[in-house]
């Protein structure tokens, strides 16, 4: 395995590659630490898996999708930006403009420092990190986050979430990831599948509103429903994700912990053959309705893994 680092535009740019298979990953340490490419093998062709949705009309660290994008230290949205912790209440910035919420927190777009690589015949591996200092608006709690990346030469992508609280108070917490896939050219050959319980249905500024029961294990074909929701998943150390496509034979698989990430979402942005597959360990809001928020001691930290990995269907 190989790790290579280079510049480009001013920006720390990551690549981890196996020169056999020619299998790789693309990490933008300078933007959120974010996943920009990942050709991964099905033993015949590699293919590129990682979609960033709108890239003609975006750059990354303007792209309002949040392609591969950090959502720390909050989820999805916080309804009107204002929430109370521990009898204070704090107002953050609104940056959905046309709904009126904070959204996906502020690390999607956090320069990132490489702090450990490491390069064997086995794996290449990366530990990037980036300190917060508690000063942005409405959000005076410091902590610091690492992203650890991993390809092995088996063909496996593992990333992991590290979240620590550097103050000496409690913080409120909650954080996911955002990563659009494209598996073929069609997203009408994609079927999806992964172990839910309930689907949540939202209000007119996207905040969940009820939830129905929902049962995805059944497979949600792309063609008949193009999702934009919240799920609740079954709680598993070993919950699996898998994205099919029918006609080329290939399965997508995402493997997590859903006691760590209990709530996942799945997004087809308008116009773009990808979807997003987000595990997080909380729901929409949760800032203020509690729902999967997490509360860390000072000193505390939180940890979170995902793997990801190609197969043929049924072979996973």
């Amino acid at each position: 395995m190989k790790i290579t680092i280079y510049q480009n535009n001013g920006e720390k740019l990551i690549q981890i590659s196996n020169p056999i298979s020619k299998e790789s990953i693309e990490i933008n340490a300078s933007i959120g630490g974010t996943l920009t490419s990942m050709q991964l093998s099905n033993g015949l062709t590699t293919q590129e898996l990682i979609s960033i949705p709108y890239q003609q009309k975006y750059t990354l660290n303007k792209n309002p999708f949040y392609p591969s994008g950090l959502l720390m230290p909050w989820v999805n949205r916080i309804r009107n930006g204002n929430y109370s912790f521990k009898g204070k209440n704090y107002q953050l910035p609104i940056n959905e403009l046309n709904l009126g919420n904070a959204i996906h927190g502020f690390m999607a777009h956090a320069n990132f420092e490489i702090i450990e690589t490491k390069e064997n015949e086995n794996e290449g591996f990366v530990t990037l990190e980036s300190i917060y200092d508690g000063l942005f608006p409405g959000f005076p709690f410091p902590f610091v986050c690492q992203l650890c990346y991993s390809l092995d030469k088996s063909g496996t992508l593992s990333f992991q979430i590290i979240g620590k609280n550097c103050g000496e108070k409690p913080m409120p917490f909650a954080t996911g990831w955002h990563p659009y896939f494209q598996l073929g050219n069609n997203l009408e050959d994609l079927t999806l599948y992964f172990n839910s319980k309930e689907k949540f249905l939202s209000d007119s500024q996207m905040i969940p509103l009820k939830s129905v029961a929902f049962l995805a294990q059944k497979g949600m074909p792309l063609h008949l429903e193009k999702p934009d929701n919240v799920f609740l998943l079954e709680k598993s150390k070993s919950n699996s994700v898998a994205l099919l496509n029918d006609k080329s034979g290939l399965q997508l698989n995402l493997e997590f912990n859903s006691e760590t990430f209990p709530y996942f979402v799945a997004f087809c942005p308008e116009g773009e053959n990808c979807i997003a597959l987000e595990p997080m360990t909380a729901n929409t809001d949760c800032f203020n309705t509690n729902e999967g928020l997490l509360e860390l001691d000072a000193q505390e930290e939180f940890h979170g893994s995902i793997k990801i990995y190609l197969s043929k269907i049924g072979q996973n």
